[in-house]
Protein backbone atom coordinates (compact mmCIF):
# COMPACT_ATOMS: atom_id res chain seq x y z
CA UNK A 1 0.00 0.00 0.00
CA UNK A 2 3.24 2.23 0.92
CA UNK A 3 5.23 1.46 -2.38
CA UNK A 4 8.25 -0.08 -0.28
CA UNK A 5 10.21 -1.97 -2.70
CA UNK A 6 12.58 -3.69 -0.24
CA UNK A 7 12.45 -7.16 0.68
CA UNK A 8 10.44 -8.34 3.35
CA UNK A 9 11.67 -10.94 5.82
CA UNK A 10 9.10 -12.64 8.15
CA UNK A 11 9.91 -14.76 11.05
CA UNK A 12 8.82 -15.81 14.59
CA UNK A 13 6.58 -18.19 16.40
CA UNK A 14 3.20 -17.19 14.89
CA UNK A 15 4.06 -17.14 11.39
CA UNK A 16 5.04 -20.26 8.72
CA UNK A 17 6.11 -20.55 5.34
CA UNK A 18 2.34 -21.97 4.59
CA UNK A 19 0.96 -18.46 6.14
CA UNK A 20 3.55 -16.76 4.40
CA UNK A 21 3.15 -18.59 0.77
CA UNK A 22 -0.90 -18.35 1.20
CA UNK A 23 -1.19 -15.06 3.40
CA UNK A 24 1.92 -12.78 2.62
CA UNK A 25 3.79 -13.23 -0.45
CA UNK A 26 0.54 -12.64 -3.00
CA UNK A 27 -0.37 -9.31 -1.45
CA UNK A 28 3.11 -8.20 -1.40
CA UNK A 29 4.77 -8.21 -4.78
CA UNK A 30 6.88 -4.86 -4.39
CA UNK A 31 9.63 -7.25 -3.83
CA UNK A 32 11.13 -10.43 -2.32
CA UNK A 33 8.71 -12.21 0.62
CA UNK A 34 11.09 -14.64 2.81
CA UNK A 35 10.18 -16.84 5.51
CA UNK A 36 13.14 -16.91 8.34
CA UNK A 37 12.39 -19.55 10.10
CA UNK A 38 15.12 -18.87 12.90
CA UNK A 39 16.51 -15.53 13.32
CA UNK A 40 20.10 -16.78 12.96
CA UNK A 41 19.66 -17.26 9.20
CA UNK A 42 18.31 -13.30 8.40
CA UNK A 43 21.87 -12.54 7.70
CA UNK A 44 22.57 -15.52 5.10
CA UNK A 45 19.07 -14.67 3.48
CA UNK A 46 19.93 -10.37 3.52
CA UNK A 47 23.37 -11.30 1.91
CA UNK A 48 21.95 -13.54 -0.72
CA UNK A 49 19.26 -10.71 -1.05
CA UNK A 50 21.93 -7.78 -1.52
CA UNK A 51 24.08 -10.13 -3.71
CA UNK A 52 23.77 -9.70 -7.45
CA UNK A 53 25.03 -12.38 -8.38
CA UNK A 54 22.11 -14.48 -6.16
CA UNK A 55 19.46 -12.76 -5.72
CA UNK A 56 17.74 -13.25 -9.29
CA UNK A 57 18.03 -17.29 -8.68
CA UNK A 58 16.80 -16.96 -4.91
CA UNK A 59 13.97 -14.82 -5.67
CA UNK A 60 13.13 -16.84 -8.33
CA UNK A 61 13.16 -20.36 -6.70
CA UNK A 62 11.25 -18.88 -3.06
CA UNK A 63 8.43 -17.52 -5.53
CA UNK A 64 8.18 -21.49 -7.22
CA UNK A 65 8.13 -22.78 -3.59
CA UNK A 66 5.54 -20.88 -2.40
CA UNK A 67 3.62 -21.62 -5.41
CA UNK A 68 3.75 -25.18 -4.83
CA UNK A 69 3.21 -24.89 -1.48
CA UNK A 70 -0.11 -22.55 -2.31
CA UNK A 71 -0.98 -25.55 -4.57
CA UNK A 72 -0.43 -28.55 -2.31
CA UNK A 73 -2.50 -26.08 0.38
CA UNK A 74 -5.89 -25.94 -2.31
CA UNK A 75 -5.42 -29.62 -3.31
CA UNK A 76 -5.16 -31.04 0.10
CA UNK A 77 -8.42 -33.24 1.19
CA UNK A 78 -10.19 -31.55 4.21
CA UNK A 79 -9.77 -34.02 7.32
CA UNK A 80 -13.06 -33.65 8.35
CA UNK A 81 -16.56 -32.05 7.60
CA UNK A 82 -16.66 -28.21 8.76
CA UNK A 83 -20.21 -27.42 10.40
CA UNK A 84 -21.84 -24.18 9.11
CA UNK A 85 -21.78 -21.67 11.63
CA UNK A 86 -25.52 -21.92 12.53
CA UNK A 87 -25.20 -25.65 13.65
CA UNK A 88 -21.37 -25.32 15.43
CA UNK A 89 -23.98 -23.20 17.66
CA UNK A 90 -26.25 -25.28 17.88
CA UNK A 91 -23.90 -27.90 18.70
CA UNK A 92 -21.67 -26.11 20.68
CA UNK A 93 -20.56 -26.46 24.91
CA UNK A 94 -24.04 -26.32 27.23
CA UNK A 95 -23.40 -25.20 30.47
CA UNK A 96 -25.00 -24.62 33.42
CA UNK A 97 -23.24 -21.92 35.07
CA UNK A 98 -26.03 -21.28 37.74
CA UNK A 99 -25.80 -24.93 38.93
CA UNK A 100 -21.94 -24.92 38.99
CA UNK A 101 -19.69 -25.49 42.40
CA UNK A 102 -16.15 -24.96 41.01
CA UNK A 103 -13.65 -27.87 43.12
CA UNK A 104 -12.08 -26.19 45.73
CA UNK A 105 -8.00 -26.72 45.78
CA UNK A 106 -6.64 -28.89 48.61
CA UNK A 107 -4.53 -25.98 49.83
CA UNK A 108 -5.41 -21.55 48.35
CA UNK A 109 -2.51 -19.50 48.20
CA UNK A 110 0.90 -19.93 47.33
CA UNK A 111 2.67 -23.10 47.91
CA UNK A 112 6.70 -23.24 48.25
CA UNK A 113 8.26 -26.72 47.96
CA UNK A 114 11.93 -26.61 49.30
CA UNK A 115 12.76 -29.83 49.22
CA UNK A 116 11.20 -30.98 45.66
CA UNK A 117 13.62 -32.94 44.37
CA UNK A 118 14.33 -31.73 40.89
CA UNK A 119 14.68 -35.40 38.75
CA UNK A 120 10.75 -35.59 39.46
CA UNK A 121 10.19 -32.72 37.12
CA UNK A 122 11.98 -33.75 34.26
CA UNK A 123 10.24 -35.87 32.45
CA UNK A 124 7.82 -33.00 32.22
CA UNK A 125 10.39 -30.37 30.76
CA UNK A 126 10.34 -30.03 26.79
CA UNK A 127 14.11 -30.04 26.09
CA UNK A 128 13.70 -29.34 22.15
CA UNK A 129 13.97 -25.47 22.36
CA UNK A 130 17.53 -26.15 24.18
CA UNK A 131 18.64 -28.57 21.23
CA UNK A 132 17.00 -26.32 18.07
CA UNK A 133 19.84 -24.50 16.21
Amino acid sequence: EQGFNLPLLIGGATTSKAHTAVKIEPNYQNDAVVYVADASRAVGVATTLLSKEKRVDFISELRQEYGEVRERLANRQPKAAKLSYAESIEQGFQYDWANYTPPKPNQLGQVILDDYPLQNLLPYIDWTPFFIS
